[in-house]
């Protein structure tokens, strides 16, 4: 047998372990599957981030350990210190990015913000379209803005925000923060509040619902979708679930604007006169009786532009 032949056969016997390891329904069924691999190949990366993904995150020294994993798996790819199998740089690009994701996420869900900034802003000054297979550049800048906002950086916030030409979801609502958290005059600001809020309810409208539990993916009609790796508006909403507990005056403000366009675009339906009451108790009514008088269509954009060119929410 020829040392080509041989090379394929363990090659072949590798990704066969692999694909068994994604699929097994038990962590210690893939765990004991990867130790095969990494017996064969122990610098594997794709060993190492299933056996990362395989880790019980409740335990602080699987933490460490799933970090550990990650960045060797990351250091073989770089250095090619492993027998991965794929002269194809379109597959090792999705591995590598892959890997950097499930590092920003390990390092958010440690509350270690300012590593994942550190991460993101590495990953941010790529070409978007270099992460079109998997959206990187969407989850870093998801992370970014939601890391600052977790540190309070308000005037960083508002000022990263004025400058970003990517008007997406995680710009919509950081820029929401920033201006609201920065507002000394809040009478003469709360119609820019109010408008960047619209905006952003324009752009992602089920986030905010998903951020105050009061609706589940399957509770929302035409739940949003998204590409296959991409992230949906409950994906946000879980990366910026803080929105809920900035500080009790915007959580109030948030909560009744989110209210108010609920009630006019049929979004409650059998909860219906519970959340009047609820935007009664929030100081919205005012607000409901105007738009009650003065709104003859209901859909998104024409309760939306209602709203703004009143300045509601009202602070």
């Amino acid at each position: 047998m020829s040392k080509k032949q041989s090379g394929d056969q363990i090659q072949s016997q590798i990704q066969n372990l692999l694909d068994k390891a994604y699929e097994a329904e038990s962590d210690s069924q893939a765990l004991e599957l990867v130790e095969k691999v990494l017996s064969i190949d122990p610098e594997n990366p794709e060993a190492l981030m299933i056996k990362a993904d395989r880790l019980n995150d409740d335990e602080s020294d699987n933490y460490r350990g799933k970090l550990e994993l990650i960045n060797r798996a990351l250091r073989s790819l770089e250095t090619g210190t492993h027998n991965y199998d794929s002269d194809d740089s379109e597959d090792r690009d999705v591995l590598f990015y892959a890997l950097k994701q499930r590092l920003l996420f390990t390092h958010f869900d440690r509350c270690e913000f300012e590593k994942v900034l550190e991460i993101a802003r590495e990953l941010m000054q790529n070409d978007p379209e270099d992460f079109a297979v998997i959206n990187l550049n969407e989850v870093a800048r998801a992370l970014y803005y939601a890391s600052l906002i977790e540190l309070r950086r308000w005037q960083e916030i508002l000022s990263d925000t004025m400058r970003d030409e990517i008007h997406d979801t995680a710009w919509a609502y950081s820029r929401v923060v920033g201006a609201f958290m920065l507002s000394e005059d809040k009478r003469e600001n709360n119609h820019v509040c109010a408008r960047m809020f619209c905006e952003a309810l324009g752009i992602a409208p089920n986030v905010p619902f998903y951020i105050l539990g009061y609706k589940s993916p399957e509770e929302v009609e035409d739940a949003d979708e998204s590409d296959e790796l991409g992230l949906s508006e409950f994906d946000f909403a879980l990366m910026f679930s803080c929105l809920g507990k900035i500080s009790y005056e915007f959580s109030m403000w948030f909560t009744k604007g989110t209210t108010l366009f609920g009630l006019f675009t049929n979004r409650f339906k059998r909860e219906y006169d519970y959340m009047i009451d609820a935007l009664d108790n929030l100081g919205g009514y005012h607000e409901y009786e105007v738009m009650s008088r003065e709104l003859f269509e209901c859909d998104d954009a024409a309760v939306l532009e209602m709203m703004a060119s009143h300045g509601f929410p009202m602070r």
